[in-house]
């Protein structure tokens, strides 16, 4: 439930109020739709409002070493939080992003990324790379 206060200091004002997804907003809110990560492919997204979060979904063919890299841009002492959840919705790690690369190693199987941000609206890359295969 939300709920919209609007005032003004006229007396009358016509105003119009829209709700929806903004057109920029191309990446998934939840973890159901959820965009695709292609590997070795940098994504350019961007965090479009207060509260938004990016949804990715990672498809691990096999038990492998990865990285997740990010980069924010124009950042200023905002900051980019990470979170990847199994396919079940367990969160397993957590990390603050910007200009980062985090290395983890992932059973095969299907994982989720959520991206966040400190910061009202951000634009930043997120790329994911197998770094060894055949993990033992």
């Amino acid at each position: 439930v939300f709920y919209l206060r609007v005032t003004s200091s006229l007396v009358t004002a016509d105003y119009t109020v829209e709700i929806g997804k903004s057109e920029e907003d191309k990446v998934g809110d939840t973890q159901a739709d959820a965009t695709e990560m292609k590997y070795d492919t940098p994504v350019e997204e961007k965090i479009n409002y207060s509260g938004d979060a990016d949804w990715f979904k990672i498809d691990a063919p096999y038990k492998c070493g990865y990285t997740i890299r990010t980069v924010g841009k124009n950042m200023g002492n905002g900051a980019m939080f990470l979170y990847l959840y199994s396919e079940k919705g367990t969160l397993i790690s957590s990390w603050q992003g910007g200009d980062t690369n985090k290395y983890l190693v992932l059973e095969k199987g299907v994982f989720y990324l959520r991206v966040t941000s400190s910061l009202v609206t951000v634009d930043y890359t997120v790329e994911i790379r197998k770094v060894e295969e055949d993990v033992k």
